[in-house]
């Protein structure tokens, strides 16, 4: 997995940390990976750029088999936390089961033939 992932020509960029780190720090090989943002240009929402950049990360995270977790936090600009879900669902995340974590959201490994892509 890459740290970043950008449309430049449409100021769209996906941010992602590793869970750990290696004890080497490297994150090579890391099967858990937080987005840490997904971030358009207010003059390129609503046209699908998030949407595809996140179908790239989501296929790079299957064929590495990594786990995607993230937590659902809207910024006041962009859509609201109830968008962000469905968002995030039409991607494969659902919410975790864990009770003190209600806004994170996860996305295990799948098959092509299970990942809506659009």
């Amino acid at each position: 997995m890459q740290h970043s992932y950008h449309d430049i020509s449409h100021w769209t960029s996906i941010n992602l940390m590793p869970f750990h780190l290696n004890n080497d720090g490297s994150a090579d090989g890391v099967k858990e990976w937080m987005v840490t943002g997904v971030e358009v240009g207010r003059a390129y929402r609503g046209q699908g750029h998030a949407s595809r950049l996140l179908s790239t990360v989501v296929a790079e995270a299957d064929a590495e088999g990594v786990t995607l977790h993230l937590m659902v936090a809207p910024d006041g600009t962009g859509l609201d936390a109830e968008a962000l879900v469905a968002f995030y669902s039409s991607k494969g995340f659902a919410h975790d089961s864990d009770k003190n974590m209600p806004d994170t959201m996860t996305r295990h490994p799948q098959s092509e033939r299970s990942v809506v892509h659009a």
